[in-house]
């Protein structure tokens, strides 16, 4: 059995999640970064992503948008601007935001609503991402 440490992910309105782990991986400013334990001490910003939670052969796999991750003495504290597993994600409703973001960014007449445009993208293209990941996988993977 592999080392674990403690996770917690917390939202302005919830504790998405709390327990221990072996990995989590999260989507860095930088790109993709992998916490095991005894990780060296570190705060590092996210963007918008999937983020994987592995634990004894498992994966559980959410949408994590924006916030930061601290990592300290086997503790990884993710405070998300947003998250979601995947059953609270609607793809019907995410596809919409897709086709409203793209129509807006084609319409754009400043940088500031390209930029703005961009981010809608981004953000409907996670939550599609996830929805595609599971039912890739044929399982659920949510919960807490």
């Amino acid at each position: 059995m592999a080392n674990k440490f403690n996770l917690k992910v917390i939202t302005q309105t919830r504790v998405a999640y709390e327990g221990e782990t072996e990995v989590v991986v999260l989507p860095g400013l930088m790109g993709e970064l992998a916490i095991m334990s005894d990780h060296m001490p570190l705060i590092v910003s996210l963007a918008p992503g999937l983020m994987t939670i592995k634990n004894e052969g498992e994966d559980r796999v959410a949408s994590v948008f924006g916030g930061f991750a601290e990592v300290v003495d086997n503790r990884v504290t993710v405070a998300a601007s947003d998250f979601h597993w995947p059953d609270e994600v609607d793809k019907a409703r995410a596809q919409r935001a897709l086709e409203t973001a793209e129509r807006t960014a084609s319409e754009a007449t400043s940088d500031l609503e390209v930029k703005r445009a961009q981010l809608a993208m981004r953000r409907a293209n996670v939550r599609l991402e996830l929805s595609a990941y599971v039912a890739d996988k044929g399982r659920s993977v949510s919960g807490s």
